[in-house]
């Protein structure tokens, strides 16, 4: 009885690493999987690889296992997402570095896919809403990203000097205030 009240006060903090675990996967891995992956990865099983679960990806497809879990150096989808062995995915293009780090980070931490997604196809009406179709810019999570290490006065600003910059412009001079 004298430990009850200590594992009381524990649980909700192994509950809430697990908790904590599945949110990133759904929020920063998931979407990312589902824009760039799930096209040729789900039904289709390109290469023999599905991913529907986590088990899929441990299991792999014709090149091997898709994910090593707790070694992203070693994992199969981390070469071929950061482009260094012969698959380079996804085709369309490389996928931002964030992304990728985040996806390290996920299988580093063990590769957590919950059981069944937590934000399921969805009915509206007569429409259904797909994770394809949640994992849109618009439902995303707001970021706070930093502001480029440019020289302007806001830090609006130096997100546009910066584009500027890289496109090979320069901004023009301040108006007059009659202009």
């Amino acid at each position: 009885m004298r430990h009850l009240p200590i594992t009381l006060l524990l649980a909700p903090l192994l509950y809430s690493a697990d908790d904590k675990a599945q949110e990133f996967f759904e929020m920063r891995v998931r979407p990312v999987l589902a824009k760039n992956c799930f096209p040729c990865h789900t039904a289709s099983k390109m290469g023999g690889l599905e991913m529907r679960s986590r088990e899929s990806l441990l299991k792999g497809g014709k090149s091997g296992p898709a994910v090593t879990a707790g070694d992203p150096d070693h994992s199969l989808l981390m070469q071929a997402i950061r482009q260094q062995g012969e698959l380079k995915m996804p085709p369309q293009g490389r996928l931002k570095d964030e992304e990728i780090e985040q996806i390290a980070a996920w299988v580093k931490s063990g590769a957590v896919w919950p059981d069944a997604p937590v934000a399921p196809a969805a009915k509206i009406g007569d429409y259904i809403v797909s994770p394809e179709q949640r994992a849109f810019w618009s439902f995303q999570p707001l970021l706070k990203p930093e502001p480029p290490k440019v020289h302007a006065t806001t830090p609006i600003d130096r997100f546009i000097v910066a584009k500027l910059n890289q496109n090979g412009l320069t901004p023009v001079k301040p108006a007059d205030k009659r202009t």
